[in-house]
């Protein structure tokens, strides 16, 4: 794993096999933007963006070499306008790749963050109960990965329950990060 300021669990840091990458849930509970066609959410586009700083930051102590600058980062999202805001938000990271689920398969990068965009009362998850979509986001990261979403939607639909229970499968066992964002 390359060297940053992203509070990465214990342990995962030293790993070098894809098979081994750690995979990350982190909470974010704004409410998606249910006044478009295409599906956004602002607070996980500027969560997403403080997990790219820190990404892009030293450790604490390390010089600015050792940073993950070379680190091939990609953020993946189910939605275009979604794409769009982190186009606009995260311009000013270098080395960040912004693109749809659609656009990136049969691609990888070092470390891959996925924002569901869905947070809703109904508990709809949209495009995130299409399995082969989900498949393509989750197997793109060589050596981590970072899952920023709703649990509660993400587990609590009721439109397919096939869909329904792989989300409470992969984030039953998924640890979850807590980040300091006045650090950020």
């Amino acid at each position: 794993m390359p060297p940053s300021s992203f509070p990465w669990p214990a342990g995962s840091t030293s790993n070098t096999s894809a098979s081994a990458s750690p995979v990350i849930f982190i909470e974010c509970a704004g409410r998606e933007d249910l006044g478009h066609k295409s599906k956004s959410n602002k607070e996980q586009a500027d969560l997403c963006h403080s997990i790219c700083k820190l990404l892009r930051a030293p450790p604490a102590g390390s010089s600015t070499e050792t940073v993950a600058n070379g680190a091939s980062i990609a953020v993946l999202t189910p939605y275009s306008r979604q794409s769009e805001i982190l186009q606009r938000l995260l311009s000013g990271i270098p080395n960040i790749e912004i693109s749809s689920i659609d656009g990136f398969q049969g691609r990888e990068a070092d470390i891959v963050i996925f924002v569901t965009v869905r947070c809703n009362e109904s508990r709809e998850i949209g495009f995130l109960k299409d399995l082969r979509r989900m498949n393509v986001a989750l197997t793109r990261a060589k050596y981590g990965m970072i899952v920023v979403g709703n649990r509660a939607t993400l587990t609590g639909g009721r439109d397919e329950e096939e869909s329904t229970g792989m989300w409470r499968r992969l984030l039953a066992d998924l640890p979850s990060v807590v980040l300091d964002l006045d650090a950020c």
